[in-house]
């Protein structure tokens, strides 16, 4: 650690007001993580607990990418009898279904810059539909720690164990969150080694060769930091200028003590205390004066306007959806930056959520319940991943078009219904139901109108 601590490849790392330290040193992925992450975790925790843009940044990306979370379709319907109820068991800890989880998973990962999921195997006895659940871990839990050689001959690199081919074999956790103990230690003898099979771990790899997750806050706190340092600074120029002074002027006296205007002796300055809305006669000779009171101007907008810019641009979202702010903004303009922020949002869940985390799960799902003789050994595990729907931009024409691609041969009813978040087997069975409960009420919709050449359809 020592010899990490001159490099701050992060500003917001380094000490306040201080720069100096940012083009200095030429540090790998993991040696310039050593020596930032634990404060930047820190500060962007900090930030999203007490900055309004920094938790409103965290629930957009959350609320696009999993929604009402990242649904598997298998080809297998045995496999789908099995994931549905498990869904609802999956949480070691109880308080998630496998959506929830993916939630709080992707939460934890933008917040710190990765999180990681422990696959528990249980008992056949326990009860569960297949025995085995999801432990969720923060960063945290997997310290910083290096340790160059092992008995093995393998090493371990920010908590994680190489083999001499530089593959994952183990991670070392903490048996406890570090956060909650009045005392932690970094010694092998303090830490869990589990297997890393049995680990999904989520984060962004930003550099070749990175092991740990960076927070994907950090590009913005120095900017945040700023918002609400001209936010305090402006706040408090305008309570000073609330507590205005008003200056009483009167004549020189003719003689030394005395007042010119009443001829009483002048004792001292005197003070008085102006109401609001209050009108006060002055004497012949006497003025009343105001200092000039600090204004906003119109330099407050502009910089939070630009400042939220900048912060929205590093945290890859439109500036828009950050704020809420879409004053002056044409419906297609709008229309390209969420088609923009769309594709951003499909390669965090394609390439993060479903390969890191979701296709993991499914390989231990399915060898859980193979194991359990819940299935067969060659039963065929193949699924597609459905995201959550996309909601239209222009309903009238989106359906058209989506309508168009399908009688144009471009793509199948199957890939639209899944586009849309169902489940195709499921919308043609509700479909072929609606159908003969129509029939047989004798109702006609354009559903359910017979083919002229099948007078009894649906039969």
């Amino acid at each position: 650690m020592n010899r990490t601590r001159r490099f701050y490849s992060y500003w917001q790392a380094g000490k306040p007001g201080n720069k100096a330290f940012r083009d200095k040193g030429n540090p790998g992925p993991n040696l310039a993580n050593m020596a930032n992450l634990g404060t930047i975790r820190m500060r962007a925790r900090d930030a999203i607990r007490n900055a309004p843009l920094a938790s409103r940044a965290i629930e957009v990306d959350i609320t696009n990418m999993i929604g009402t979370g990242i649904v598997p379709r298998f080809e297998d319907r045995l496999l789908t009898d099995l994931w549905i109820p498990w869904e609802d068991e999956c949480d070691a800890s109880g308080n998630y279904d496998i959506y929830g989880m993916q939630e709080a998973a992707v939460r934890a990962w933008r917040e710190a810059g990765e999180s990681f999921v422990r696959f528990r195997w249980r008992r056949l006895d326990d009860g569960l539909t297949v025995p085995f659940q999801l432990e969720l871990l923060e960063a945290d839990m997997l310290p910083l720690i290096d340790y160059p050689q092992l008995m093995n001959g393998n090493r371990i690199v920010q908590g994680i164990e190489l083999n001499r081919l530089g593959q994952r074999v183990a991670y070392w956790f903490h048996r406890e969150h570090p956060g909650e103990q009045y005392s932690s230690s970094a010694a092998l003898a303090d830490l869990t080694r589990v297997p890393a099979r049995d680990v999904a771990h989520l984060y962004e790899v930003l550099r070749p060769g990175q092991m740990r997750g960076v927070p994907p806050m950090a590009v913005g706190l120095q900017r945040i930091q700023q918002m609400n340092d001209f936010d305090e600074s402006t706040l408090e120029r305008q309570k000073q200028a609330s507590h205005f002074t008003a200056f009483f002027m009167r004549p020189v006296p003719d003689e030394p003590g005395q007042d010119p205007v009443t001829g009483e002796d002048i004792e001292g300055r005197e003070m008085a205390d102006i109401e609001p809305g209050s009108g006060y006669t002055l004497l012949p000779g006497e003025d009343v004066k105001f200092p000039d009171l600090p204004s906003l101007g119109g330099e407050y907008e502009p910089f939070q306007k630009i400042s939220a810019r900048a912060l929205a641009a590093g945290l890859g979202m439109p500036y828009e959806l950050l704020t809420g702010d879409f004053g002056g903004l044409s419906d297609r303009t709008a229309r390209v930056l969420i088609m923009e922020y769309r594709r951003r949002v499909e390669q965090h869940q394609w390439n993060r959520v479903v390969r890191q985390l979701m296709r993991p799960v499914i390989n231990r799902f399915v060898e859980a319940a193979q194991l359990a003789n819940a299935i067969a050994d060659d039963s065929n595990n193949a699924v597609r991943w459905v995201p959550p729907a996309w909601p239209y931009f222009h309903p009238v024409q989106d359906v058209q078009a989506l309508k168009l691609e399908v009688q144009a041969g471009f793509r199948s009813q199957s890939d639209v219904i899944h586009s849309r978040g169902n489940d195709p087997d499921q919308v043609r069975a509700e479909r072929q139901a609606e159908q003969q409960a129509d029939k047989a009420a004798g109702v006609h919709s354009s559903t359910t109108i017979a083919p002229k050449d099948k007078p009894d359809f649906p039969g």
